[in-house]
C-alpha cells in the first residue's frame, strides 16, 4: 500500500500506510512491489539512541529475531563532517540498549550519511537486509512543524520489506 503506479495513487496510498502505521498500535509490515519472500535472516534496527529504555519494544524485537533464527543489526545514521566521537549520551543510550537486547547478540553499525534514509537503504542493500524494524517517535504538534520525518521517508522510499512497530 505505499505505492501506486501513477503520482496521485502513491500520494493516496502512501498516504493511507503511513496513517495505518501512525494510527494503529500494532506492528505493520510495508512490502514495496516487486519483492519476493525468501525468508528472514537479516534484520537490520534503525536506532536514534535517544530514550531507548522507553522506547524500544525489546519483547517484540526478541521475539521476530528468535522465531526465525534471524541476525540482528542495529543501525544508527547520524552526519558529523569532523568525525568526533559520539556524545556520552549515544554511548551511554546503546550500552543501556545492548544490555536490554545482549542475549540475541546485535551487531552495531554507527554509519555517517547525511541522509539517513539512503543510508538505511545503502546499508541494507549492501548487507543483504531482509527486513528493517522502525520504531516511529512521537512528537509534540509544535515540534511536528519543523521535524522531518525519517520513518515516513523510509517507509515511502524503501527497496526492503519495513516493520513498524510502536512504542
Amino acid at each position: 500500500g505505499s505505492h501506486g503506479s501513477t503520482g496521485l495513487e502513491r500520494m493516496i496510498m502512501g498516504s493511507t500506510t503511513l496513517t495505518v502505521i501512525r494510527h494503529l498500535k500494532y506492528p505493520v509490515i510495508v512490502v514495496p512491489p516487486g519483492t519476493t519472500y525468501h525468508g528472514i535472516k537479516k534484520i537490520g534496527l534503525a536506532c536514534d539512541f535517544k530514550d531507548v529504555v522507553a522506547s524500544t519494544p525489546v519483547d517484540y524485537i526478541k521475539n521476530i529475531v528468535q522465531e526465525f533464527g534471524a541476525e540482528l543489526y542495529i543501525l544508527n545514521v547520524h552526519h558529523d563532517e569532523t568525525n568526533k566521537e559520539y556524545t556520552d549520551g549515544t554511548l551511554m543510550e546503546s550500552a543501556y540498549l545492548d544490555a536490554m537486547l545482549g542475549d540475541i547478540k546485535p551487531v552495531y553499525y554507527f554509519l555517517n550519511r547525511e541522509d539517513v534514509v539512503n543510508g538505511i537503504n545503502e546499508f541494507a542493500e549492501k548487507n543483504n537486509l531482509d527486513l528493517v524494524m522502525i520504531i516511529p517517535k512521537k512528537h509534540r504538534l509544535i515540534d511536528t512543524l519543523f521535524h522531518k520525518s525519517r520513518s515516513k521517508e523510509l517507509v515511502t522510499h524503501a527497496h526492503i520489506p519495513i516493520v513498524s512497530i510502536h512504542e
